[in-house]
């Protein structure tokens, strides 16, 4: 008698593990940053809750159950819970990391009363040992990396030690900017994949990035000017996620040269001349 053994491949096909396969002949495989789960993400991978969701098997299906901040997504759609179909991608929150969803069965003999009841067979000469082989070199693990923000708005520097920050004028955002025209969620600035992005959460495409509207996910690069609303205040990228307000430079006034005084033009000499001889006649004849 033969009974099914499936096993749950999760195929990484975006994100920290980006290539590796996972197999699970678990009831319940359960996904998270918590290092009990099965499929653990990094600690400092915030967008991924400690318990994010669960896979359970229930006879020869798989159901995923999301208990998460920011949500599971199956073929697109945000989901509470669904059964899953080979091929699925699972995306675990909005432009988290993706798997793939496959199964494979496994046939696991078990033996008969039959088999049970059968005479024991001569045992047959062990074949010679191999040598044997020597495990593959250790290659070390690369450090995790350490993501933070850094935002100069006037005197004051804030700084973040997460993996994203959104701005706006909600209480709930991580820096808060109560100006004309900010959304209560304006944009979010996040890493991933090695670059820092930034995107539009107002759904108006207010902010604007080197003048132009921020309306699909951008990867900041060094320089960029990131205006919040047009007219208001400026964000200049400093590069490792390090925003600088950038000040406007004071125009400063023309400086004037003063003119010189004017001097009146020298008389010819024949005219001095001529004026000095009238004075000498005048005296000589009083």
């Amino acid at each position: 008698m033969k009974v099914p053994n499936i096993i749950v491949q999760l195929v990484h096909i975006d994100g920290p593990y980006k290539g590796r396969i996972d197999e699970f002949t678990d009831e319940v495989i359960t996904i998270g940053r918590d290092p009990k789960c099965h499929l653990a993400f990094p600690k400092d991978m915030n967008i991924i809750s400690r318990r994010h969701a669960e896979i359970r098997r229930e006879g020869n299906r798989f159901k995923i159950i999301d208990f998460s901040t920011n949500g599971t997504f199956i073929r697109g759609e945000v989901i509470e819970e669904a059964y899953l179909k080979n091929g699925d991608v699972i995306v675990f929150s909005e432009e988290g990391p993706k798997v793939s969803f496959l199964t494979m069965v496994k046939e696991a003999k078990v033996e008969s009363e039959e088999t049970l009841d059968r005479p024991a067979e001569e045992p047959v000469a062990a074949p010679a040992p191999e040598r044997p082989v020597p495990p593959p070199p250790r290659v070390p693990k690369e450090p995790p990396v350490v993501v933070s923000f850094t935002v100069q708005y006037g005197p004051s520097i804030h700084t973040f030690k997460q993996a994203s920050i959104k701005i706006g004028s909600d209480q709930r955002c991580d820096f808060i900017l109560q100006e004309p025209g900010i959304a209560a969620f304006h944009v979010e600035v996040f890493y991933q994949n090695g670059h820092y992005w930034i995107k539009d959460l107002s759904g108006e495409a207010r902010a604007l990035l080197n003048d132009r509207p921020l309306i699909n996910p951008t990867v900041l690069r060094y320089g960029d000017l990131i205006t919040l609303v047009r007219g208001g205040t400026v964000f200049e990228y400093m590069g490792d996620g390090k925003l600088s307000q950038k000040v406007p430079a004071v125009q400063q006034p023309p400086v004037q040269t003063p003119q010189p005084a004017q001097v009146p033009p020298a008389q010819p000499l024949y005219q001095s001349l001529h004026i000095i001889l009238d004075n000498v006649y005048n005296t000589s004849h009083l």
